[in-house]
């Protein structure tokens, strides 16, 4: 009887910004999996949702005690649940090396993204953001989106002692490394998930796909060279501020 597991988000840093609308949220990969064996393997399977029951160390051992050949354990996680998720697996080793462990999830565990932080309500980061007074809230929320630094400059929130243009550029930065490095581009032929199920590279080309790409990366090129330029005046006036107030000093 194999045992499907949804992982819990496990860490507190991820508990501060996500909250409990995640228990909303039916694991349907494990649930899938399990009803394709319950009716068409006529197997028995037994699924924990640990966003709705977590599970402790002797949870976990009773439910590990109860398995039957073959003595499995399938973990599902996204990224915010993968610390728990790992956390699981070894648990579970130090229960029974014999006991085989497969994880599956919605990404590659390869696969990286860069945001910025969104202060959704209801979150700390939000709370934090209120009393610092620096809660930025556009006309229908239309900036609050962990993406929107890609179009615009009035982000939600900024923290004290960051720069805006920095910020939006250490944040396209990484990705722009990370896509663009040769073994990205090349899973993004393999598989669509490679971006984060948002960016992917067809398989034949139409002048209409490459219309898209063309636009898409004009549009890339021309924010990141406005945000960079941006930062680098913004930098340049910081440092000449403080070299007149140098000289105001010494005088």
């Amino acid at each position: 009887m194999p045992l499907f597991i949804n992982a819990d988000l496990h860490t507190k840093s991820q508990r501060r910004f996500i909250t409990n609308n995640m228990a909303l949220q039916p694991p349907m990969g494990v649930g899938s999996v399990a009803g394709y064996l319950r009716d068409r393997g006529k197997a028995e399977v037994r699924v924990v949702d640990e966003i709705l029951r977590p599970l402790d160390n002797n949870q976990l051992r009773f439910e590990l005690n109860n398995l039957d050949n073959p003595r499995m354990v399938c973990i599902s996680s996204v990224t915010i649940q993968f610390a728990r998720a790992l956390q699981l697996a070894r648990l579970i080793k130090s229960f029974d090396r014999d006991i085989k462990v497969l994880f599956g999830g919605i990404l590659p565990i390869d696969n990286a993204r860069f945001n910025i932080a969104t202060p959704y309500p209801g979150t700390k980061l939000h709370q934090i953001a209120k009393e610092e007074g620096k809660l930025n809230v556009g006309e229908g929320y239309h900036n609050f989106s962990v993406q929107y630094y890609i179009f615009g400059d009035k982000l939600p929130y900024v923290p004290n002692g960051t720069d805006l243009y920095g910020l939006i550029f250490d944040t396209m930065w990484a990705n722009l490394r990370f896509y663009f490095r040769m073994r990205t581009l090349k899973r993004f032929r393999k598989s669509a998930l490679t971006g984060g199920g948002t960016i992917n590279i067809p398989e034949s080309f139409s002048v209409s796909h490459v219309l898209d790409i063309g636009k898409f990366s004009v549009l890339i090129g021309l924010r990141f060279l406005y945000v960079s330029i941006r930062m680098l005046l913004r930098s340049a006036v910081k440092k000449l501020k403080h070299l007149s107030r140098g000289l105001q000093t010494e005088s």
